[in-house]
C-alpha cells in the first residue's frame, strides 16, 4: 500500500513502489542494512524500531534527502505473514525551525554591535559578547537583573516608571527611535551611546530590544568635521582638496562662489575638470611622477596658472598647495586659489576712454581677446537690461543665447591663431539674450582696436531690429497665407491686368505664374464673356454701380487647355489711399459638385432597392434618408420620419442616451459604434421591440457636416435558435458525468467537459473522430458492427440500459466505466445516440481503501476524527486519545466541540451547518494552524486538516487528521525572536555558506553595500569586494576547507569592501564559523563601516594643515573664552612669538580693555537666550596688539560646537590695512576727479578707495598714500551710517587737526560710502 499522501511526500506514483523493495524510500547507506535489520527481528522478534517513534533520513524520487519522523506497526493476520504499515511525517519545516532558531541564536551571541534584550519589567534576558566588551559586565553577572544596572542614576531611578506607562498607554516616546544617551560601565566609567530600542511582540513574547552604541571617536570625527567646514566657508580663498588620484575631497563655499559649481557637482569627480584642456590633459601623469618620486615641483610653493569655471570660461589664478601624508602611498593635497581675473579686468579697463561711447544711442561693448567685457554703454543696459557692473569683467557670452555662447571662445581663440576675419570688420544679423533670458536679433558690427602696449580688444556696435524683422514675417505670412489657401485667388488692377495669382489657381486653370502675369484676366473666361469684360470694369469705374462686386454667383470659366468648367466667383474691391483700386476674385471649381450631385443619385436607387433597411441621419440625429425595406421593417412611411430624430426608432432606455453618444462623438471625435457590428433593439411604429444587427458607417465629405450610415438587419430567428443551442451545450457541460454524442457512423459529435477530465483527451482531438478510439483494442474493433446491426434490425443490447464495461484513457490506461446510452431521432434528420460513461474507479479503490482505513486510522501516530454532517464524532483514534487525553468511550457520539476553544466551539454548529447548505470550502481541504483543548483544560497549537467523504445514500463524513505543533510553535518563536534581533542590528551581518554564496542578509547589510536582501542572497560573497580581493576569496575558502587553518576566521581586521555603485570603502570585519549538524558549516560575517575611527585622525590632519597653511589668522575659544586652538598667522598678526603664548588663556588678552570687560557677559548671554548678535556675521571692531596698540580688524564669528556646554567658536580675522579696493574703483574716480569739493570713497568696512585731487590738497596726503588705509587715518572716529551733515575734525598730513563739514552718501547697495567734507 502506497498512499496519495505518500506519493506527494515522496514523489513516486503508487503503481511506481508497489512491489519494490522500501529501500527505494531510503538513503543508500540506510537501504543497504535493512534487509538484515528485518530479517533479524523476524527470527529474534526484538523490537527496536517498531512501536517507537524515531527520527531519520528519508529520500524523494528525484534523490533529495529530507528528514523524516518514523512510527512503524506491525499487522498480523491469522495464518498469514506480518505486515508492518510506516506512518511518515515529513519535518523538514520543523527541523528547518530549529535549525533558524539555533543559528539566530549564535548569530545574535557573536554579533560585534552590543544587543540587549528586556521584559516589560526590566528584566535583562539578552545580552551578548559585544555587550560584555563595550560595558565590562559578563551575561552571566546581568542576565536576569534590572537594565538600570547600565544606566546614570537620573535616568535609572526613572526607567522603570517609563516602562510601566507604556504598557499601560502604549504611548511611544523612546521605541522606534534613535537618540544619544550617557551609559555606564562595570567600572563606573560613563559613555556618550547611541540607543536604538525596538519592541517584539508575539503571542507569549514582549520584548525590548536594545542596540547601544559607543559613539565617543563619531563625537570627535563630528567636531572635527564642523571645525573643518567652519574653516573653510569663512575663508575669502577657495580651498579644493584632493587625494592621490585627482579626486576632489572638499569644495569650500568660496570655491563654488569662484568656480560656478555646487558642491554636489564636483565632490567626488576628477580636479582635472576644474583646469585648462591643455593642463588637465597632464595632470594625472604630474600626480604620478610625485607619487613615484616625491619631488616637489609644485607643492609648498605658490605660482600663477590659469583655472576654468562651469561656464568653461578661463582665468588667472595664483596656487598655494600643500601636502597631508597618510602613509607612502596615500596623501590629501589642500589647494589654495587667489581669483586674480577682477583684478586683471580692471587694470585693462581703466585704460579706456570713458567718454568715446557715453552719450551714443547705439549699444556699444567693448571686450578683450579673452572675451572679458570691458566697457558696456548706457544703450547696452537699456538693450539688455543688465547694469554694467553687472557685465564687466564677465565673458560676453552671457549677453548670447546658448548655442551660439558655447562656440563664441573658439571663434575667438581661432581668429588669435589665424587672423582670418569672419565677422570682424563685417555687420550681421546675430540673436542676442536679454538678462530676462529673452532672445531678440540685433545686426551687429564688430572691430578690433589695440592700444599701445596693450592686448588686442574688440569693439561691438549692436542695433535691435526687432520690429524690422516683424514686418518682414508679417509679408512672409501674407504671401504664405494666399500660397496655402486651397481656393484660386486672382488679383488684377483697374485695367483687368493679372497681379497676383495663387497656387490653387495655378492648379486649377493648368497656367503658370509666369504665363499669367500682367496679362488680362479674360483669359480665364469663355467668350462670350471675356469679349464683354472691359466694357463691364470701365462702367463700374464710371459709374461706381456694382453687378458683380460683393456678390457671388457661378460662372463658366476656361482652363490652359481650353476645357470650360462651373465655376462659383466671388469679387471684392480693395481701394488704396490715392491710387486705384484692386479687385480680388476667389474662383472655387464646382467640378466635382456636380458630379458628386449624379453619384448621389445613383446610390439613393441603390438603396431603394437594397433589402437590408438603410437609415441615415445628420450629426445631430435627424434622420435623411429612410430606404423602402425600412420602412417594412419599423412600420413607418417615408413622410413620417423624414426630419425626425433616429431616437423613434430604439426603445426609450436607449434612445434617453442617443443624443449624449452623438454630442460625445462630436467633442472627442472617439469611436464607439462606428466601424463595427452590434446587438440591439428596435422599435416598430406599434411599439413592439424587436433584435437587430445594426452597422454604422460616417460619410464626409470636405465642407459638409458627417453623415451616418445605419444597415438594420433584423435577427430575432438567429437568437432564439441561438439560445436553445447555448441552453443545450450549457446543460451538457454542467454535468459531471462524461457526456459523448456519436452519429450512425460511431463519429464522435459532441464530447463534454466531464468527457475530457475522465478521457484526457482535449474536446478537438475527439469531435470528429470515431468513438472507438476511447475504448480497448478488443471492444473497439467490433464495436463498428455492433452499431450497423442495431441499425438493421433495431434490437437494442446497449440503448436504454446501463452497463459496467472498459474504456480507455488519452495515456493508454484502461478504467471501468458504467454507461448508459440513449438514442435521439427527429423526423428529416439521421438518429444520434447520446452515451453517459462515469468513471467507476473510485468504486473498486474505496472499496479496497476502506477494508485498510481502519487499520490505518487506528495505528496511525497523526490523531484521525471523524465526525458526522451534525458534528457528532464518530471515531476516535488511538493517538487522539493520547494528544487529547480523552478516552475513546468519552468522545465517540459526542460533539466535536468538546475538542475546541470557547470562541471556535461556539459557533462550529453555525459553520458545518452553513458549509452543508453551500458547500463553499474554507476548511475542508485546506490545511491550516488553530488552537485546541485538551481533557484538562490546557490549550495548545495544533494542525488541522479535513477531507470531506461522500456515502451511499449522499450523506457526509469528515476526516479530521490533527497534529500537535507545540513544540514547533516553541521553537518558531524563539526562532522569530532571534531574527529580529539579528535584522534589528545595527551593524551588516552576512552569513555565507562554504561554497561562498550568501545565505543570509539583514537590513544594516542593504544599507551599507546598497544592495537589497534579494540581490544578495544566492550570489557569491566576492560582489561586495573589490577586484583584487574578489578574484582571491574563493581560492581562500578552498585552502581552508582543505586546511582547517584560520587566517580570518575569529579575528578582526580591516579591509577593503565595495558598494553596489562601485566606492570602495574601509571597514573592519569579523568573522565566526558555526559548524552544521550535517558536517558543513556556515561562515558569519560582521562589517563595520570605518566611518569614525578612520577618519578622526585624517580629519584632524586636514584641520591641522588648515589652520597652520592659510595666511588669515584664525582664533577658536571654548565656552569659558579660553583659546583652546590658533594659527600662526594669529600669533604673528598679534605680535607673539608663537601659538603656545596665546592658546590656553582666555581671549581677552587680544582685546582693548572696554571690549574685553563686556566679552565675558556676551558669551554668557548667549548661552542662556541663544540670541546671536556677533555669531554667523561679519564685523569691523578694534584689537589689542601684543605691545598695547589697538588696530582695526574684520572678525567672522562661527558656532562649531553646540551641545550642551560644549560650546566651541571659531573666529577668522583680517586686518583692515590689508583689505584691497572694491573692483569698480575706477568709476568712483571718475565721478570724484570731476567734483570740486574734496571727496573720500570706503568701502563698507571703511578701507580708502578713492581720494581725489581736492582732498589731496585739504589734507596733504597723495592718492598712492591713502589709498588702501583705513578712513580713520584722516578722519577722526571713522564715519556712520548714511546721513546729511555732521562736523568732524580731520588729521592732515603734517598732523594739523581741521574743522569739516562732512555728508556721507551710501553706494553700491552699501557696498562703498562717499563722503564729501567742506572746510569751516
Amino acid at each position: 500500500m502506497f498512499n496519495k499522501a505518500a506519493e506527494q511526500c515522496f514523489g513516486w506514483q503508487s503503481y511506481e513502489v508497489i512491489e519494490k523493495n522500501v529501500r527505494i524510500l531510503m538513503p543508500e547507506r540506510i537501504g543497504r542494512q535493512h534487509d538484515s535489520f528485518l530479517l533479524n527481528y523476524q527470527q529474534t522478534g526484538v523490537k527496536h524500531v517498531i512501536n517507537e517513534t524515531r527520527t531519520l533520513k528519508a529520500v524523494r524520487k528525484n534523490g533529495h534527502e529530507f528528514p523524516a519522523e518514523l512510527s512503524v506497526r506491525e499487522i498480523k493476520k491469522k495464518g498469514q505473514e506480518s505486515t508492518f504499515m510506516g506512518f511518515v511525517l515529513d519535518i523538514s519545516n520543523q527541523v528547518k525551525v530549529e535549525n533558524q532558531c539555533l543559528l539566530a541564536q549564535r548569530i545574535v551571541r557573536n554579533a560585534t554591535v552590543p544587543l540587549v534584550a528586556i521584559d516589560p519589567a526590566g528584566i535583562i534576558v539578552l545580552w551578548n559578547k559585544a555587550m560584555e566588551s563595550t560595558f565590562g559586565w559578563e551575561a552571566s553577572e546581568v542576565v536576569g537583573q534590572n537594565i538600570a544596572l547600565v544606566m546614570e542614576d537620573q535616568f535609572a531611578q526613572r526607567h522603570d516608571d517609563f516602562l510601566q506607562r507604556y504598557m499601560a498607554t502604549g504611548q511611544k516616546v523612546i521605541l522606534d527611535t534613535t537618540r544619544q544617551v550617557i551609559a555606564k560601565r562595570k567600572n563606573e566609567e560613563f559613555f556618550l551611546a547611541e540607543l536604538t530600542v525596538t519592541e517584539y511582540i508575539s503571542d507569549d513574547n514582549h520584548l525590548f530590544m536594545a542596540m547601544i552604541r559607543d559613539v565617543t571617536a563619531e563625537r570627535e570625527l563630528q567636531l572635527s568635521g564642523r571645525i573643518s567646514d567652519a574653516i573653510l566657508d569663512m575663508l575669502l580663498v577657495p580651498v579644493v582638496t584632493i587625494n592621490f588620484d585627482g579626486t576632489i575631497t572638499s569644495f569650500s563655499k568660496k570655491a563654488s562662489e569662484t568656480f560656478g559649481y555646487e558642491q554636489t557637482e564636483v565632490l567626488g569627480r576628477n580636479v582635472k575638470m576644474l583646469m585648462p584642456p591643455d593642463t588637465a590633459e597632464v595632470h594625472d601623469g604630474y600626480l604620478a611622477a610625485y607619487k613615484s618620486t616625491r619631488v616637489k615641483k609644485v607643492i609648498d610653493t605658490s605660482r600663477h596658472v590659469r583655472a576654468r569655471r562651469k561656464n568653461g570660461e578661463m582665468f588667472p589664478v595664483e596656487l598655494l598647495i600643500r601636502e597631508i601624508v597618510w602613509s607612502p602611498t596615500n596623501s590629501t593635497f589642500i589647494g589654495f586659489i587667489v581669483d586674480h581675473s577682477g583684478k586683471a579686468v580692471i587694470e585693462r579697463a581703466q585704460k579706456l576712454n570713458f567718454t568715446m561711447t557715453k552719450a551714443s544711442a547705439v549699444p556699444l561693448i567693448v571686450i578683450d581677446a579673452a572675451g572679458q567685457v570691458l566697457r558696456f554703454t548706457k544703450a547696452a543696459e537699456e538693450c539688455w537690461k543688465y547694469r554694467a557692473q553687472d557685465v564687466i569683467g564677465r565673458n560676453v557670452k552671457m549677453l548670447m543665447p546658448d548655442e551660439i555662447a558655447r562656440h563664441h571662445d573658439g571663434y575667438l581663440q581661432h581668429y588669435a591663431d589665424t587672423g582670418e576675419r569672419h565677422i570682424v570688420g563685417s555687420s550681421r544679423k546675430v540673436k542676442a539674450k536679454k538678462k530676462d533670458g529673452e532672445t531678440f536679433p540685433v545686426e551687429l558690427w564688430v572691430d578690433e582696436m589695440k592700444l599701445e602696449g596693450e592686448e588686442l580688444m574688440f569693439v561691438g556696435y549692436a542695433r535691435d531690429v526687432t520690429q524690422e524683422e516683424k514686418n518682414e514675417m508679417e509679408l512672409k505670412v501674407n504671401n504664405a497665407v494666399l500660397e496655402l489657401c486651397t481656393i484660386p485667388i486672382v488679383t488684377i488692377d483697374h485695367k483687368g491686368t493679372i497681379d497676383t495669382f495663387s497656387r490653387a489657381a495655378r492648379e486649377v486653370f493648368g497656367y503658370s505664374e509666369e504665363e499669367t502675369k500682367g496679362q488680362n484676366v479674360k483669359m480665364l473666361m469663355g467668350t462670350e464673356h471675356a469679349v464683354r469684360h472691359d466694357g463691364y470694369l470701365q462702367r463700374y469705374l464710371d459709374t461706381g454701380v456694382k453687378h458683380v462686386i460683393d456678390t457671388t454667383r457661378v460662372v463658366e470659366a476656361r482652363r490652359k487647355s481650353g476645357q470650360m468648367f462651373p465655376a462659383e466667383l466671388s469679387v471684392r474691391e480693395v481701394g488704396r489711399s490715392g491710387l486705384p483700386p484692386i479687385f480680388v476674385a476667389y474662383a472655387r471649381d464646382l467640378t466635382m459638385e456636380r458630379e458628386m450631385e449624379v453619384t448621389n443619385k445613383l446610390n439613393a436607387a441603390i438603396a431603394e432597392l437594397c433589402v437590408v433597411p438603410i437609415v441615415a441621419i445628420d450629426d445631430m440625429g435627424k434622420i435623411t434618408r429612410f430606404t423602402k425595406a425600412s420602412q417594412e421593417a419599423f412600420g413607418y412611411t417615408l413622410d413620417e420620419v423624414m426630419g425626425q430624430n433616429v431616437k423613434m426608432l430604439m426603445p426609450d432606455e436607449i434612445a434617453v442616451q442617443h443624443d449624449l453618444y452623438l454630442s460625445n462623438y462630436r467633442l472627442t471625435g472617439v469611436k464607439r459604434i462606428l466601424g463595427t457590428t452590434r446587438r440591439v433593439t428596435g422599435k416598430h411604429k406599434d411599439g413592439t421591440q424587436f433584435p437587430v444587427e445594426i452597422q454604422v458607417r460616417e460619410v464626409k465629405m470636405e465642407g459638409e457636416r458627417p453623415i451616418f450610415i445605419g444597415y438594420v438587419r433584423d435577427i430575432q430567428q438567429d437568437i432564439e435558435l441561438s439560445h436553445l443551442n447555448a441552453i443545450s451545450t450549457a446543460a451538457i457541460d454542467l454535468m459531471t458525468i462524461p457526456v459523448i454524442i456519436i452519429d450512425r457512423r460511431g463519429t464522435v459529435q459532441t464530447f463534454s467537459k466531464a468527457a475530457v477530465e475522465v478521457f484526457g483527451f482535449a474536446t478537438d482531438e475527439v469531435v470528429g473522430q470515431n468513438i472507438k478510439m476511447l475504448m480497448p483494442p478488443e471492444i473497439a474493433a467490433v464495436h463498428d458492427g455492433y452499431l450497423k446491426r442495431y441499425i438493421e434490425t433495431g434490437t437494442k443490447r446497449v440503448i436504454d440500459s446501463t452497463r459496467m464495461i472498459e474504456a480507455k484513457r488519452k495515456n493508454g490506461e484502461v478504467f471501468p466505466a458504467e454507461i448508459s446510452v440513449r438514442e435521439i431521432k427527429g423526423e428529416g434528420f439521421e438518429s444520434s445516440y447520446v452515451g453517459y460513461c462515469r468513471d467507476a474507479s473510485t468504486d473498486i479503490i474505496l472499496a479496497a481503501e476502506q477494508r485498510w482505513g481502519q487499520v490505518c486510522a487506528d495505528l496511525s501516530p497523526v490523531p484521525i476524527i471523524v465526525i458526522n454532517h451534525e458534528g457528532i464524532v464518530q471515531k476516535f483514534t488511538k493517538s487522539a486519545e493520547e494528544v487529547f487525553g480523552w478516552p475513546v468511550e468519552e468522545v465517540i457520539g459526542k460533539n466535536v466541540k468538546m475538542l475546541m476553544p470557547d470562541a471556535i466551539a461556539r459557533n462550529h454548529d453555525q459553520f458545518l451547518a452553513a458549509y452543508m447548505q453551500t458547500h463553499e470550502k474554507h476548511v475542508v481541504d485546506r490545511s491550516r494552524v488553530l488552537e485546541a483543548r485538551r481533557k484538562d483544560g490546557t490549550m495548545f497549537t495544533m494542525e488541522l486538516r479535513v477531507k470531506e467523504i461522500t456515502q451511499a445514500g449522499g450523506q457526509s463524513i469528515f476526516l479530521g487528521f490533527a497534529r500537535d505543533l507545540t513544540e514547533d510553535v516553541g521553537a518558531e518563536r524563539a526562532a522569530k525572536v532571534n531574527t529580529a534581533v539579528m535584522d534589528l542590528a545595527p551593524i551588516a551581518t552576512i552569513i555565507i555558506n562554504m561554497a561562498g554564496k550568501v545565505q543570509s542578509f539583514n537590513r544594516a547589510a542593504e544599507e551599507t553595500f546598497g544592495f537589497t536582501a534579494e540581490e544578495m542572497l544566492g550570489q557569491n560573497i566576492n560582489k561586495l569586494m573589490p577586484p583584487k580581493i574578489a578574484a582571491r576569496h574563493d581560492g581562500y575558502l578552498a585552502a581552508y576547507k582543505a586546511t582547517r587553518v584560520k587566517y580570518v576566521i575569529d579575528n578582526q581586521r580591516v579591509v577593503e569592501a565595495q558598494r553596489k555603485n562601485g566606492d570602495i570603502f574601509s571597514a573592519e570585519i569579523s568573522v565566526r564559523e558555526l559548524s552544521q549538524a550535517d558536517g558543513s558549516s556556515l561562515f558569519v560575517g560582521y562589517v563595520f563601516e570605518l566611518r569614525a575611527e578612520a577618519m578622526v585622525a585624517e580629519l584632524k590632519e586636514v584641520v591641522d594643515t588648515l589652520v597652520t597653511a592659510i595666511p588669515t589668522a584664525l582664533v577658536m575659544i571654548d565656552g569659558e573664552s579660553t583659546i583652546t586652538r590658533c594659527n600662526p598667522a594669529a600669533a604673528k598678526l598679534w605680535g607673539y612669538d608663537n601659538v603656545g603664548e596665546m592658546e590656553g588663556k582666555n581671549v581677552a588678552i587680544l582685546m582693548p580693555s572696554d571690549v574685553a570687560k563686556r566679552h565675558h557677559s556676551y558669551l554668557t548671554a548667549y548661552k542662556v537666550t541663544g540670541i546671536k548678535t556677533a555669531i554667523d556675521s561679519s564685523r569691523v571692531v578694534y584689537a589689542k596688539h601684543r605691545s598695547g596698540n589697538h588696530f582695526a580688524v574684520e572678525i567672522t564669528v562661527k558656532e562649531v560646537e553646540a551641545e550642551g556646554d560644549n560650546k566651541a567658536f571659531l573666529a577668522l580675522i583680517t586686518p583692515l590695512n590689508e583689505l584691497k579696493p572694491l573692483p569698480d574703483a575706477t568709476e568712483l574716480h571718475l565721478i570724484a576727479d570731476l567734483a570740486t569739493d574734496p571727496m573720500i570713497a570706503a568701502d563698507r568696512i571703511g578701507c580708502v578707495l578713492v581720494f581725489n585731487a581736492p582732498a589731496e590738497r585739504l589734507l596733504g596726503y597723495s592718492r598712492s598714500e591713502i589709498i588702501g588705509k583705513h578712513i580713520s587715518a584722516v578722519i577722526m572716529g571713522g564715519v556712520g551710517a548714511h546721513h546729511d551733515l555732521r562736523e568732524v575734525s580731520c588729521r592732515g598730513k603734517s598732523g594739523e587737526l581741521l574743522h569739516v563739514q562732512l555728508r556721507v552718501t551710501v553706494l553700491c547697495e552699501g557696498m562703498a560710502h562717499l563722503v564729501t567734507l567742506k572746510t569751516l
